[in-house]
């Protein structure tokens, strides 16, 4: 185990927590991560251009990225701020945005602001370069990680925190993805023994009882509950034995109504 923070393996500034202070993380059910990392798989791991594309939609994108320039222009009697988007970057980006109208746009400030209209202008400058047109605001940053062994195949590597929203994403493949945040990725799991052996422990198998919810015990959480073999190393291998159809457990007869006790009703 390490004490610092090394880089993530492959992919250039982007660094990840581990060893010690990664070990607290976990024990203390830490809800804000220092590094939250998502690695997404594709669902076709092959295609480069489905790799920029899901990358355009989760990486965030301001305005200012998307624009050749937001100048400041002064006049004798009014201040105002002149805006162009760019259409060039938007392609090259891989956004999927279409301009609507004029790609020059006028934006003037409010008469009833507090501030002088010089002072007010800078403000709605520095504002307008950080508007979020594309992307999960959640998310530091997004990169396209290629396989080392198999070159040919690119994945996802997201800064940030917004599960959900990553799993959402066209392109994702859900059943493949992973986030190294334990506390969000309770919050999502089917398995009642899992969800109770992270916090709320009575309220979890109390719901599940009420909801008559069924746990298959796959998990490494569930099977240390039970004190049962887990299913990695030697206890991956079962003897399977072939057990005739269960009958069919339909309700019977009232036991008042059965010939033996003799009782008409």
């Amino acid at each position: 185990m390490t004490l610092k923070t090394f880089h993530f393996a492959g992919v250039a500034s982007m660094n990840i927590t581990q060893g010690v202070p990664r070990i607290k993380e976990i024990i203390n059910a830490v809800k804000s991560i220092s590094t939250p990392i998502i690695t997404a798989q594709l669902l076709d791991s092959r295609d480069e251009n489905l790799a920029r594309q899901v990358k355009a939609r989760i990486d965030v994108t301001t305005l200012g990225e998307i624009c050749d320039y937001i100048e400041e222009i002064s006049m004798p009697d009014n201040t105002f701020l002149l805006l162009k988007l760019s259409s060039r970057r938007i392609r090259i980006l891989h956004l999927e945005i279409t301009i609507i109208g004029k790609s020059m746009l006028v934006v003037r400030p409010p008469n009833d602001s507090k501030f002088s209209q010089s002072i007010t202008v800078q403000i709605m400058k520095q504002t307008l370069q950080k508007v979020i047109v594309k992307g999960l605001s959640n998310v530091r940053r997004c990169v396209i990680h290629a396989d080392e062994k198999h070159g040919d195949e690119y994945g996802i590597i997201v800064e940030g925190s917004d599960f959900r929203g990553v799993l959402s994403q066209p392109g994702i493949d859900g059943r493949h993805t992973s986030f190294n945040n334990a506390l969000v990725v309770a919050e999502m799991k089917e398995s009642v023994l899992l969800l109770a052996s992270f916090e709320k422990t009575m309220d979890h198998l109390f719901e599940a009882a009420f909801y008559s919810q069924k746990d298959p015990i796959r998990g490494v959480s569930e099977c240390i509950i039970l004190g049962i073999p887990i299913s990695i190393g030697t206890g991956m291998f079962k003897l399977h034995q072939k057990l005739p159809e269960p009958k069919d457990a339909s309700p019977g007869a009232p036991i008042f109504m059965r010939p033996e006790f003799g009782l008409k009703l």
